[in-house]
């Protein structure tokens, strides 16, 4: 009975793991820095996240149920789609680089 409940969690952890990667594909983490002169920065790149891809990205702000603080994500402008992600307030649509106030 336990060997069996073990097996089924591991193959649960196992299915996670697999959406967590596609959704780092799909939304891949940016580049966050801080500075006491600029505050906090926040960028995409073709690698941010450590997700290689062909495309560059803009910072988004991801809202998840559950989560008390959304997740900063890298968004390709061309596949748009989910009522989870907000623009950051004062950062330029297209912007790859956002300055986030720390306030």
């Amino acid at each position: 009975m336990y060997m069996s409940e073990l097996k089924q969690k591991v193959k649960r952890c196992r299915i996670e793991k697999e959406e967590a990667k596609k959704q780092d594909q799909l939304y891949p983490p940016c580049n966050i820095s801080w500075s006491e002169e600029d505050g906090s920065r926040v960028w995409c790149t073709k690698s941010s996240g450590g997700v290689v891809r062909e495309w560059l990205g803009v910072p988004r702000q991801m809202y998840t149920p559950g989560q008390k603080k959304p997740l900063c994500v890298c968004v390709n402008l061309d596949k748009i789609n989910s009522s989870q992600l907000k623009e950051y307030k004062g950062c330029p649509r297209t912007s790859t680089e956002c300055f986030i106030s720390d306030n």
